[in-house]
């Protein structure tokens, strides 16, 4: 299952909103599984595909691990796609995942639509939030920009407790990285 429109045929809503997004979108609000996580930690998508590949992902995932030490494998980590929504770690290697292209950051994908695409895809953030946080004792939303007004929508539509990191307009591979190790640090220490 991949998108069948490009960019260059369709508007940027149109594009997101295609049947095969919908299909996976459902896909994991019917088969994701939290089992033994507690804390949800949703990551900026990367254009390098899948995500966990890319240079700044690999950069999130040592970051995490180094904060969450020996309790690592208690943290559910996934993507905040801009297209997708929510696409948990271990979903990210389906073909509609791995054969899309739509930076939310980039105005030249978004062509004056990223309004309603921002709600869109907090939207979809929100029904994922609404269908498993109960299963987490804490999610945190990490991004800049666009992701960072996505996590503050989803917030407020799933009316769910979610931190939205960083605090600050600080560089994610920066200063941000240290308030990401702090929050899952807390997170950690707050299960025992």
């Amino acid at each position: 299952m991949k998108l069948k429109l490009t960019l260059d045929e369709v508007t940027p809503i149109e594009y997101i909103c295609q049947p095969e997004v919908e299909r996976f979108v459902s896909y994991v609000l019917e088969n994701f599984q939290p089992n033994e996580k507690k804390i949800l930690v949703l990551l900026p998508c990367s254009a390098k595909k899948p995500y966990a590949s890319s240079r700044t992902q690999r950069k999130y995932i040592q970051t995490i691990k180094e904060a969450a030490g020996d309790k690592y494998h208690l943290i559910q980590e996934a993507t905040l796609s801009g297209v997708l929504g929510v696409v948990p770690r271990e979903m990210e290697t389906a073909e509609v995942v791995l054969n899309y292209d739509f930076p939310l950051n980039r105005s030249k994908y978004t062509r004056g639509f990223h309004m309603e695409i921002m709600d869109h895809v907090a939207e979809l953030v929100a029904r994922f939030v609404s269908e498993f946080g109960q299963d987490f004792e804490t999610i945190i939303i990490y991004g800049r920009e666009r992701y960072k007004t996505v996590a503050q929508l989803a917030k407020e539509k799933a009316c769910f407790p979610i931190i939205v990191l960083p605090s600050s307009n600080k560089r994610l591979l920066g200063e941000g990285l240290s308030e990401l190790a702090e929050a899952i640090s807390e997170s950690v220490r707050e299960l025992d």
